[in-house]
């Protein structure tokens, strides 16, 4: 296994919104990939560092209600790339969201 790629499952490539959630704002954040353990999302900015905690509210297919999202910044790439290592999920319901990842993104790049 590759010292960078830290992955106890396989990823899968998705694009679609979800809400990071912080003290001082919202942010819709870009999920780029997500997996049994994580999942990537773009910041533009790139302000996030490794062990920083992050929360984010993910559509859920077939409900009205976002699944609350917990895990800790694993890595943060200079290109905006963020990693986080799930820390805790409704089990359940993120199965949903694996089974069938929302794409309302499409395949094309953002501005």
């Amino acid at each position: 296994m590759d010292v960078c790629d830290r992955r106890t499952s396989p990823r899968i490539e998705t694009a679609f919104f979800a809400v990071e959630v912080s003290e001082r704002a919202r942010y819709q954040r870009l999920v780029r990939n997500i997996s049994a353990g994580g999942f990537a999302f773009e910041e533009r900015l790139a302000t996030k560092q490794v062990g920083e905690p992050v929360f984010m509210d993910f559509p859920v297919p077939g409900s009205a209600f976002p699944l609350r999202v917990a895990g800790q910044v694993r890595h943060a790439q200079s290109d905006g790339l963020v990693g986080v290592m799930i820390e805790g999920v409704d089990q359940e319901r993120y199965a949903k969201v694996l089974a069938s990842p929302p794409n309302m993104v499409g395949s094309q790049a953002l501005p």
